[in-house]
């Protein structure tokens, strides 16, 4: 170990990019190809607007609004070639929700097109024809995801070499997808499109962030990117805008979106489709008191989006919880990770003979404070740091000062890391949907020490090896709350609480708090006690690892073939 505490050789630094895979070849095309083009901060012959303006509004409306207005421009010679969409206006639910048409033919607008920025402008392809995206009696599915879920198109802060896009959820989208895909080679579905949101494009400026792909002027792009476990496919990629107008000619009896965030589930809603789903991976939305905070038309556009989609929910918990604070009104379903596939690779894989104990992405949410305690309490134990996105140089420095403490970044050497551990700490203080984590170290035959609430409870299959827990983060108002379990927190805490305003001090001060506290022996000992039973007594920890692995197996085997099920469920309700 060098003197920074930093590990040399469990598992080499790597970046967050791979450096390039062999030439492969597309395992699955498109089947739908854009009939609009549509060109960023671009306008032409602006000012020069035909008949009056018009308007795209939020939400459910978006799509029926945009079809109307390229049905304008496709009907007859005297019609718009085109037309532009501008600011959408203060209180505007689109930032581009303004619409002006132009009188010019497609190829002269394209001809005479100029940089504006805040403008798109959109004009058809000189062909018209419809593709044939599916065969009857099919189930046909679009996919809408975002750029963050793939290498190809992920962003990446090169002061901390680090993508933007977060481990879990990224490896989720992609087992979800290769499961799709796989019903597709069966025969039983189409999958027609997967739409890629890039809503890190920015209009004007620059960025720091840098992308292996950026995004060309000209929209949507036909590319390719790679799905892990599965290989190359052709993706229909854009920002917003590009989406907006070229995904509404899209349909589809089941469009299903990778996250519940307002943007996409807008874009979902512009397909037309007979059913919308989207799966839903954590408590980040607009129900109960951990969820976004957004403007009253915002918020409001939000939740009537939800209520007309089916939340595929990673946990029992969640999907009770939206059930809960939404007094009903949002329908849910139950899918676990395991229900596509997303673990099945990792049966029957050998356990783990490590002798770390094991602390995956170090920061205030995943309980950083309890590691930080239990390693001080247990010095002749050996801890193993895996420092991911949610690690920052704060959190780092203070594991730099535990002797007992390797420091190891985790990327792309998952395998290694589980090789090292001898018992996985998991000791989450926020709102948890799930803890894939945990279920992977389990299926290893690694006893899982973790917080005892939310989807904890599902994810962890050992409940002795289960703690309550009274500290809990407000990711909301960046708070840490000391003496309440987050159960309790859910029923007392005001919805629309705002962060900390005070002095320079005061801030400083509540910062510190947040990310550099340390749990009182007291506040960690369930987790202390477990931990060192477990490594001192190596009976022990064989035992409760042969029973979680024993367990999570059958959890696994148990829910094989459920997203398929779903899928049959679909096509008898409309009666394929």
């Amino acid at each position: 170990m060098s003197p920074s505490g930093q590990c040399q050789d469990l598992c080499p630094r790597k970046h967050s990019w791979p450096k390039g895979r062999a030439v492969q070849k597309v395992r699955w095309r498109l089947h739908w190809k854009p009939r609009w083009r549509v060109f960023r901060m671009m306008d032409a012959f602006p000012g020069q607007n035909f008949q009056s303006q018009a308007s795209i509004p939020g939400g459910l409306e978006a799509g029926a609004a945009v079809q109307l207005h390229k049905a304008r421009c496709e009907v007859a010679s005297e019609a718009p070639g085109g037309f532009v969409l501008g600011p959408g206006g203060p209180n505007a639910q689109l930032r581009s929700g303004t619409v002006y048409f132009r009188e010019a033919s497609p190829e002269e607008l394209v001809k005479a097109k100029m940089s504006l920025p805040g403008s798109w402008l959109c004009c058809p392809l000189p062909h018209l024809e419809k593709v044939c995206n599916g065969a009857e009696k099919r189930l046909r599915l679009v996919v809408i995801t975002s750029q963050d879920e793939f290498d190809e198109t992920c962003y990446t802060d090169p002061g901390v070499d680090v993508s933007t896009s977060g481990n879990g959820r990224k490896l989720a989208t992609h087992a979800m997808l290769r499961s799709l895909l796989e019903e597709s080679f069966k025969g039983s579905i189409v999958v027609s499109c997967i739409l890629i949101l890039d809503f890190q494009a920015l209009a004007t400026g620059e960025s720091l962030l840098r992308c292996r792909a950026p995004l060309p002027v000209e929209g949507p792009q036909i590319m390719q990117v790679h799905i892990q476990h599965f290989g190359v496919v052709e993706v229909c990629r854009g920002d917003f805008e590009q989406l907006l107008v070229a995904g509404s000619d899209l349909e589809a009896e089941l469009a299903i979106s990778t996250s519940v965030r307002r943007d996409m589930l807008t874009l979902l809603h512009t397909i037309k489709a007979q059913s919308f789903a989207a799966m839903s991976h954590d408590y980040n939305i607009p129900y109960g008191p951990w969820g976004v905070r957004e403007g009253k038309s915002y918020h409001q556009n939000h939740l009537d989006l939800l209520e007309r989609t089916l939340l595929l929910c990673t946990s029992r918990h969640l999907a009770e919880y939206l059930t809960r604070w939404s007094g009903g009104k949002v329908s849910t379903r139950l899918c676990y990770c395991a229900d596509y596939g997303y673990f099945d690779r990792y049966l029957g894989d050998a356990d783990s003979e490590g002798r770390f104990v094991t602390f995956i992405s170090p920061c205030p949410a995943k309980g950083l404070c309890i590691f930080l305690r239990v390693a001080r309490s247990l010095p002749a134990l050996r801890f193993l740091a895996v420092t991911t996105l949610w690690t920052k140089s704060i959190h780092e420095k203070a594991l730099q000062e535990l002797p007992n403490v390797v420091i190891c970044p985790g990327r792309n050497a998952v395998a290694e890391i589980y090789k090292k551990t001898a018992v996985l700490l998991v000791p989450s203080i926020w709102s948890e949907a799930f803890g894939l984590v945990a279920v992977e170290a389990q299926l290893r035959g690694i006893p899982v020490v973790s917080s005892d609430h939310y989807g904890l409870k599902e994810a962890n299959m050992c409940e002795e090896l289960r703690v309550p827990v009274q500290l809990v983060q407000d990711m909301r108002i960046r708070t840490l709350h000391r003496g309440h379990s987050i159960d309790e927190l859910e029923q007392t805490l005001p919805h629309m609480r705002e962060e900390l305003k005070g002095t320079e001090e005061e801030i400083r001060l509540n910062v510190a708090k947040t990310h550099l506290y340390v749990a009182t022996p007291q506040e960690a000992a369930g987790f202390t006690e477990r931990v060192q039973r477990l490594m001192m007594d190596k009976t022990w920890r064989k035992e409760k690892g042969a029973e979680a692995r024993q367990r999570a197996e059958g959890f696994v085997q148990s829910r094989q073939g459920c997203f398929k099920d779903f899928l049959d469920e679909m096509k008898v309700a409309m009666a394929i």
